[in-house]
């Protein structure tokens, strides 16, 4: 009950007034709408491959402090109006979770509590032993990029989201907020609370899953170097 979808995402460097960033609600964040003005890849926008927000956040400027770099990221659109896929989102969420569950600003202490809280709540009721979870140097979770999994870890968690978050008979998430995760965002059919769906998407759009040859139940967590956990 500390946070609400609907509400403003709780970004202290957003607060000022007038401040466009501080309408950006949580569900937009966990819907890829945040309107930030973020470029995934070099190939978008005619970036080069130094110029593209994640490569400069995970590995250049912004490696100090992922969270830092993507809530610095001005506003291209307003918050809801369009889908754009971005790591740099995921980071600002690790980064709200993690102040969520601690005021501390101490690197070391903003790791611990937050693998704490990852541990507890999921990797341990699943099962999920090989599951490494990285952070940068400021203590912020690197959620958007690098969580380090055997194949059969990322099964358990496929299958857990199969059974909606119930486990051996024990519900560890709600069932509505998996039914959240998997029900399609306003702007893009295939792209529920941050997971995809297999659902066609408009037609500029590239299809991501394959919307003609199986069911629109069909929902799936993608990584970067071709992990992909299908259910």
């Amino acid at each position: 009950g500390r946070l609400v979808l609907d509400d403003p995402a709780p970004v202290p460097a957003w607060q000022s007034s007038g401040d466009p960033r501080g309408e950006i609600t949580l569900r937009q964040l966990l819907q890829m709408s945040s309107g930030l003005d973020h470029t995934e890849t070099a190939e978008e926008g005619g970036k080069t491959v130094f110029e593209a927000d994640t490569n400069r956040m995970l590995f250049l400027d912004g490696a100090q402090d992922v969270a830092a770099y993507a809530e610095a990221r001005p506003m291209e659109a307003r918050p809801g109006e369009k889908f754009e896929y971005s790591t740099a989102t995921s980071m600002i969420l690790s980064d709200i979770i993690t102040r969520t569950l601690t005021r501390s600003t101490d690197p070391q202490v903003r790791r611990d509590i937050t693998l704490r809280f990852i541990r507890g709540r999921l990797l341990e009721p699943l099962g999920m032993d090989s599951t490494y979870p990285e952070f940068d140097p400021s203590g912020t979770f690197l959620g958007g990029s690098m969580i380090q999994a055997t194949a059969r870890d990322y099964a358990k968690f496929g299958e857990f989201l199969r059974h909606k978050g119930a486990r051996k008979g024990a519900q560890h998430l709600p069932v509505s907020w998996v039914r959240f995760m998997t029900t399609s965002s306003e702007n893009d059919p295939a792209y529920g609370g941050h997971i995809w769906l297999n659902k066609h998407r408009p037609e500029s759009r590239n299809p991501v899953l394959f919307p003609d040859n199986g069911p629109d139940t069909i929902f799936a967590a993608l990584g970067h170097l071709g992990q992909q956990i299908v259910v």
